[in-house]
């Protein structure tokens, strides 16, 4: 995909939930091995983008002799995924970026970040946090009323409970019926629920000021397109 789209693709990774392997018949291991196996598995990718023959038994993967036949001019970035310190360490050693969720901006000044720097430390690729991205994932909900915009949230209570990515849980019937035990009040409190550009604006402004170099916006709306034109319109100006 590099190769034909210059500069238009990056890879994204992370230690992954069972919703997404356990249906395919993929082996569930904790998450310490999960990690390494992620940590491992950038280090071959590194390897092999760059051109190099990849031939080894050790470890969680096996190569022989395998080699990438299109290499791009250029590695595209990559993204680790997560929500600790040890995937923030993992994307400082072996990554581009680390994208994360939105946790109280204090708590990413006073955990994740030093624990990326600690990573940066390691990494024999990476110089200076200037030369590392940090993703903020939003989520949340935008209406015209905070009803209707948790209304519009609700699917996604299930995700509140850490139990379903820490487990082996992969029937998302199950999901949704725990979920139900959220309150509104609890999604609310996690989850931004906003009702007027103010309210997106005092929730993006904590995460510019801290540095974050980008700010993914996951909402859920009937009408993007609305929702889009107010951001250009009435938020993005106020950060320019």
């Amino acid at each position: 995909m590099e190769s034909m789209y210059p500069g238009r693709t990056f890879l994204g990774v992370a230690t992954g939930e069972a919703m997404n392997e356990s249906p395919l018949g993929y082996e569930w291991p904790s998450y310490n091995e999960r990690a390494q196996r992620t940590a491992e598995a950038l280090r071959h990718v590194r390897t092999l983008v760059a051109g190099d023959e990849l031939d080894t038994r050790d470890g969680f993967w096996e190569f022989d002799e395998a080699r990438l036949y299109t290499v791009p001019d250029e590695t595209p970035d990559i993204y680790v995924g997560g929500w600790g310190t040890t995937p923030a360490r993992m994307a400082g050693e072996l990554a581009d970026g680390f994208a994360t969720v939105a946790f109280p901006p204090e708590q990413l000044r006073d955990e994740i970040l030093p624990a990326v720097e600690t990573g940066i430390e390691r990494s024999d690729r990476t110089e200076s946090r200037d030369d590392f991205e940090l993703v903020v994932h939003i989520h949340g909900a935008y209406a015209e009323s905070k009803r209707t915009a948790i209304e519009h949230l609700s699917p996604w209570k299930a995700t509140l409970l850490p139990v379903f990515f820490e487990y082996d849980v992969s029937d998302p019937r199950f999901m949704r019926e725990h979920g139900e035990l959220v309150s509104d009040e609890a999604l609310a409190e996690e989850m931004f629920v906003g009702t007027t550009p103010d309210d997106v604006i005092e929730k993006i402004e904590p995460y510019v000021e801290l540095g974050a170099d980008q700010i993914i916006l996951q909402i859920a709306t009937p009408d993007h397109e609305a929702f889009a034109e107010m951001l250009a319109t009435d938020v993005f100006p106020c950060f320019e």
